[in-house]
């Protein structure tokens, strides 16, 4: 029987959601100042500050909504998993956001991952129609059933060729609290009913 990895790989290669590659952005670190000497004994540098717990505080409450004001979304979030085949689910609605289970919940550490349509061919413009028109640095908030709501930052934007993923990379868990979100791009092929490009966009807790 396949493992969860062989499931993902699976998914990727046969379903709408196919990833490619992650261009990750990365925050450049502030140099600290030399200090002054104390009691006779000179400091090289600053000690370094132990970062501040976010706020909110973690919480396992079921997610409600995901939100991107810069482009007009604020949809209900549906779970999603693998099916019996091992391909990943897609949302069935055209205006919800499917969470992945076997990733992170937000506000915890590690990834999580969420998928929602382009578009589909009975609605047409569909939840992430205009994911593509998102920058570096549009806030992306998910809210939790409790009211508790989780601010993330956009870092990292890519459009990738179908089928051309390191998936471990995209969906797999990351050192700071972040959220990815996929959804189809490119050009639609008639005949395959495929996008042949996928669009990963990846943000870090605030």
């Amino acid at each position: 029987m396949a493992g969860v990895r062989d499931f993902l790989l699976l998914a990727f290669s046969l379903t709408c959601l196919t990833l490619g590659g992650l261009y990750l952005a990365h925050q450049d670190s502030a140099d600290f100042v030399a200090a002054s000497p104390i009691f006779g004994v000179e400091i090289d540098e600053a000690p370094t500050p132990l970062a501040p717990t976010p706020t909110p505080v973690p919480n396992d409450s079921p997610i409600a909504r995901l939100s991107i004001a810069a482009i007009n979304v604020n949809a209900p979030i549906v779970k999603l998993g693998v099916d019996p085949d091992g391909v990943m689910q897609s949302p069935k609605g055209a205006k919800e956001v499917g969470w992945y289970e076997f990733s992170s919940h937000p506000s915890f550490a590690g990834n999580a991952v969420f998928a929602g349509h382009v578009d589909l061919a009975t609605v047409g413009a569909a939840v992430f129609w205009d994911l593509r028109r998102v920058k570096i640095g549009d806030d992306v908030q998910v809210g939790l059933t409790d009211g508790t709501t989780y601010t993330y930052r956009i870092t990292a934007i890519r459009s990738l060729v179908s089928g051309e993923a390191p998936i471990e990379e995209i969906i797999g868990p990351t050192q700071k609290q972040s959220i990815t979100l996929i959804t189809c791009d490119g050009t639609f092929n008639v005949r395959t009913h495929q996008y042949d490009r996928r669009l990963v966009v990846r943000a870090e807790r605030v």
